[in-house]
């Protein structure tokens, strides 16, 4: 009698298993908004060279994926850079005063870099292999994110308990636009985003990340265009409470997108949301990035995938070209080429 015991036993496991495994699939806010279909470039990712990495933390400090520098937040004094040929990482020292801050982040952009952190008034400029940097202290506002370039900077910033877009001129004068993204729940989180910059061509982006809207405009932030992303999630699913006078979200918030990259005219935009045409079991296992032609008001042109490192989904990634990335996992950098055939499902 002992045998049906435990056939009865597996048998409720298995069972529980299975209703537990379709009710995540049904509950799945990102599997619940499939008004859109996309066009999947069936491409196959070949991985040209692997670059482990030592420890977890790391994250993408280029603005581009030429040149590439990773940096870590609990050592700001370094960058790294990958040496595809060899399978190693090149090991750069900054010339850095003493930092003692909570959340500082590095930029690069070509030989340049930029140091700031969003709970210190505190931005810090140098050029790699140089002793010499600029540090701009007691700035005004606090930054929460920031494309620089020389003394100047594009920034996003709280102003007046908002997400606000803003600019930096000679290090110190910041101007706000404070008009220009739309508040829908709480002005601040509904207002977040991922900003990104190209000087040579004097163009600034803003992906929004809890809703499917993203700004085009130039470096002086006048706004040529409001565009979206493919998904139908026009406003953002997020609640919010005041805390012992700090703004929170108290329930788990639908993020959008995910993480992005400028590589004009493209917007590269990792998304959170299912379409109709996906099968479920290819967008849980890889990372799916739409194709925006910001040349042509924003239009969605094609989808890829971007395939796991052992059982990682990436945490970000670089466009080198439309058929080359750079891709970061939790334990080692990827640089994948694609294969040139597009086909729609």
């Amino acid at each position: 009698m002992a045998w049906k015991k435990l056939l009865t036993i597996a048998y409720i496991i298995a069972l529980c298993t299975a209703i537990a495994v379709f009710w995540y699939r049904i509950s799945d806010p990102r599997q619940q908004h499939k008004g859109f279909s996309r066009m999947i470039w069936q491409a196959r990712a070949i991985a040209v060279r692997t670059i482990p990495l030592t420890g977890s933390g790391h994250y993408i400090a280029s603005r581009g994926g030429q040149p590439f520098y990773l940096a870590h937040p609990k050592r700001v004094d370094r960058l790294w850079a990958p040496d595809w040929e060899t399978g190693t990482l090149h090991e750069h020292i900054l010339a850095l005063p003493v930092l003692d801050y909570r959340s500082i982040r590095t930029e690069v952009v070509g030989s340049r870099y930029h140091v700031y952190d969003g709970s210190a008034r505190t931005w810090i400029s140098g050029t790699i292999g140089s002793p010499d940097f600029v540090q701009h202290e007691n700035m005004p506002y606090f930054l929460s994110a920031a494309a620089a370039d020389g003394e100047n900077a594009l920034v996003v910033s709280r102003y007046k308990g908002q997400t606000t877009l803003g600019q930096i001129r000679r290090g110190r004068r910041v101007q706000f636009f404070p008009f220009l993204l739309e508040t829908q729940v709480d002005g601040f989180f509904c207002r977040l985003g991922h900003l990104h910059t190209d000087d040579r061509v004097g163009k600034a982006v803003y992906l929004h990340t809890y809703r499917n809207s993203f700004l085009v405009a130039d470096t002086g932030w006048t706004r040529q265009y409001q565009a979206n992303t493919i998904d139908t999630i026009s406003q953002a699913k997020i609640k919010t409470a005041t805390r012992d006078s700090v703004l929170t979200l108290v329930a788990p918030s639908l993020v959008v997108n995910k993480k992005s990259v400028l590589h004009w005219p493209f917007l590269y935009v990792y998304s959170n949301i299912m379409a109709a045409n996906e099968r479920s079991a290819d967008f849980r296992r890889n990372a799916v990035i739409d194709v925006y032609h910001l040349e042509d008001g924003g239009t969605y042109v094609y989808s890829f995938y971007i395939p796991p490192y052992k059982r990682w989904r990436l945490i970000d990634f670089r466009m080198v070209s439309p058929e080359e990335a750079i891709v970061l996992y939790p334990d080692a950098v990827v640089h994948y080429r694609f294969s040139p055939r597009e086909t729609e499902r």
